[in-house]
């Protein structure tokens, strides 16, 4: 089975489409992550597909369909595409429209990611703009974040529009067959890995422990919060 991750990044897509791919993996699933597809993917020698990156978006969304088509059908296909990423291609819109319909056939899975709470998702990203950091890795990536006391109150509109604009793109140009949430990814993930694989508690058998408890020890790491042994 093939997945898509829609998304307009920073919702959650990038650790999806990872725990997606682990997920399958340790199912004994053949699986590859070609992560952002219109970044530019090759073919191997094995008929699998690893990620090329291509200055400009040199490579045409019809390569990339051609690519996907001669892969393993042996192989399960967990890719990523970002509206902003087709924005900045400035394809003509014919084949545009055509890569989108390409995408709903090939992937039988077309999922689109959310956040539960705009403000929140606005208010995220202006606090990116304001610290330098995309994403927190470490304890000093959390101190630069809580240093934020002010945020740009232009860019934080733009940050909503820009979240609406992207709704109303997958409406327009895709047939969804699964909603994630950013907030139940963070929560509840193994649920949510679950159901998209139709694998019960595959990271539990394989770790002696949920997934979410793994995510929750490394956020307790990261913010400096005693980690409870018991659990």
């Amino acid at each position: 089975m093939n997945y898509l991750i829609l998304t307009p990044d920073g919702v959650g897509s990038t650790i999806l489409q990872r725990l997606l791919t682990i997920a399958l993996s340790l199912e004994k699933v053949p699986a590859v992550n070609t992560h952002e597809l219109t970044n530019g993917i090759d073919l191997t020698k094995t008929n699998s597909i690893s990620r090329k990156s291509y200055p400009s978006y040199l490579q045409d969304l019809k390569t990339i369909e051609n690519i996907l088509l001669q892969c393993n059908k042996k192989l399960n296909i967990v890719s990523r595409l970002a509206k902003y990423h087709m924005d900045t291609r400035q394809d003509q819109q014919k084949n545009a429209d055509e890569f989108y319909k390409f995408c709903n056939k090939f992937f039988k899975r077309r999922i689109i990611c959310l956040r539960k709470n705009i403000f929140e998702y606005a208010m995220s990203w202006s606090i990116r703009e304001q610290s330098g950091v995309l994403n927190i890795y470490k304890r000093e990536d959390r101190k630069k974040v809580l240093s934020v006391t002010k945020v740009d109150e232009d860019y934080f509109l733009k940050k909503c529009q820009e979240y609406v604009q992207y709704i109303t793109w997958t409406e327009n140009n895709f047939s969804v067959t699964d909603k994630v949430y950013y907030e139940d990814l963070i929560t509840n993930t193994d649920t949510v890995i679950d159901k998209l694989t139709g694998y019960s508690k595959t990271f539990e058998k394989t770790l002696n422990s949920p997934l979410f408890k793994v995510l929750q020890t490394e956020y307790n790491f990261i913010n400096n919060i005693p980690i409870d042994k018991k659990t």
